[in-house]
């Protein structure tokens, strides 16, 4: 069986804020996924980053806020 990767884009300033998930079996999505660069807020240090996981147990749904800019990075 095909391992399934998590991808998200998550706050540093707080971990649960998820701005996008996905879930790929593709190994190529989850590269591009991980090469996205970090997205940076100018009044702090805090920013959006992409997160990378295996898939353990049940699937949550699918987060589109930031769609857009994964896309466009990852073409």
């Amino acid at each position: 069986m095909m391992p399934t990767w998590c991808l998200e884009m998550r706050s540093t300033a707080d971990w649960s804020d998820v701005r996008y998930r996905a879930y790929t079996s593709s190994v190529k999505r989850k590269m591009r996924f991980e090469q996205i660069p970090r997205i940076r807020f100018s009044d702090s240090e805090h920013g959006i980053v992409p997160v990378v996981g295996e898939k353990r147990g049940r699937r949550l749904p699918e987060i589109a806020v930031l769609r857009d800019y994964v896309e466009e990075h990852t073409r």
